[in-house]
């Protein structure tokens, strides 16, 4: 059982998934618009949200992310 201290705030954790993100596409020595061109539906602005902690990636396409960057899920 954790505790209310072990709850990570849902900013800190949007953050952590957008450097994460970030890391795997240069990694991959990909643009925001690259990556976006890869994902049905995205744009290069909505890269940018992603990677900077400011929006979710919608739970639908976080396959879809895992496979043009060759992660897992």
């Amino acid at each position: 059982m954790s505790s209310e201290s072990d709850i990570v705030p849902k900013e800190e954790t949007l953050k952590l998934i957008g450097e994460r993100l970030r890391e795997a596409r240069k990694s991959k020595k990909l643009s925001q618009r690259a990556l976006a061109d890869k994902i049905k539906g995205q744009s290069k602005t909505q890269i940018c949200d992603y990677e900077k902690g400011r929006r979710a990636i919608p739970r639908n396409l976080i396959v879809d992310f895992a496979q043009a960057l060759d992660v897992s899920p």
